[in-house]
């Protein structure tokens, strides 16, 4: 009992009492501290990549409205094209039906060789203009995406 009257052993308890709790403080002081570095720094991170994200769907809507600008003009003269093929296959009806002195007999296989070149003709610029416009849109999506995807491959700096 002696031990415990002693003052050294309660300047030691005290002192150890005043340490603990001031190492404790500091400790959460510190705690929250870093805790607030890293909330920021993830709203920091957050901001960035949302930042990118609105970056990357900027230059796909552009794209995207540059290709349906591109494919409207294309429209436009495939419409000017058809109208001249329309012309060509009106003249080649026309220059088919018009009275004509044939050398072969009537029924006779190639009796009407103008008249087989003028279907032929015809037939082959109809396809030939359906596949044209395809081709056409093909190549105008395909550039489009390309576009695209180099536009989301940039980084944030630099745009092509």
């Amino acid at each position: 009992m002696i031990a415990l009257a002693s003052p050294r052993l309660w300047a030691a308890v005290f002192l150890a009492l005043v340490l603990a709790c001031s190492h404790f403080f500091f400790y959460r002081t510190g705690k929250a501290i870093v805790r607030g570095q890293w909330d920021a720094q993830r709203v920091q991170d957050a901001a960035a990549a949302q930042a990118e994200q609105d970056r990357r769907q900027a230059s796909t809507d552009k794209e995207a409205r540059d290709g349906q600008a591109k494919i409207a003009a294309l429209q436009t003269e495939l419409a000017g094209t058809r109208a001249a093929g329309d012309r060509l296959r009106a003249a080649i009806r026309t220059a088919v039906a018009a009275p004509r002195a044939t050398g072969a007999g009537a029924g006779e296989l190639g009796a009407d060789p103008l008249g087989m070149f003028g279907r032929l003709l015809t037939e082959s610029s109809e396809r030939n203009e359906a596949l044209a416009g395809y081709a056409d849109r093909l190549r105008l999506t395909g550039e489009v995406c390309e576009r695209t995807f180099d536009g989301l491959r940039a980084p944030a700096g630099r745009q092509d």
